[in-house]
């Protein structure tokens, strides 16, 4: 069952970016000039960023040790024998958040005066949720200190 949902995802995401490399390809001259944004390079950090991002969350899940417990222990939260200090945990959190960030930076950074003002609005929530995500995991990890601590 799970490989059949691995292809079929697999098999969603290659059209979609086939379609979408497609379509940059096809209006390129009008995105260019209306945007002063290269929809192929913006293909490539986008395609690299969903690598590198997903990556991350392997490493995560590998550094805190997530794949040595029970299922029920992660459906129920409870994570007492995982281990967020360690590198590869930190490694692979530091690559999620910076994939989840760059390319949103470099379109805001080289479109910021062509852009329409609502999807520097949209960038800039995006930004936001990325920020935010990012401070709950670390008030994860504060509470899971905190509760490690005071069970020892």
């Amino acid at each position: 069952m799970l490989s059949k949902i691995k292809s079929l995802v697999t098999v969603i995401i290659f059209l979609s970016l086939f379609l979408i490399f497609f379509d940059s390809i096809l209006h390129r001259e009008v995105f260019s000039e209306k945007y002063g944004l290269n929809p192929v390079f913006i293909t490539i950090i986008f395609v690299a960023a969903e690598i590198f991002f997903n990556f991350g969350i392997v490493l995560m899940l590998k550094g805190t040790g997530v794949f040595k417990i029970k299922i029920k222990d992660l459906l129920r939260f409870k994570l007492e024998k995982a281990n967020f200090r360690t590198k590869t945990f930190i490694a692979g959190f530091v690559m999620n958040r910076l994939s989840a960030t760059i390319p949103w930076l470099y379109i805001l950074g080289v479109g910021w005066t062509k852009l329409p003002t609502a999807f520097i609005g949209l960038i800039v929530l995006e930004l936001l949720i990325v920020a935010i995500l990012t401070l709950g995991v670390f008030e994860i990890i504060k509470k899971h200190d905190y509760q490690t601590s005071k069970a020892s």
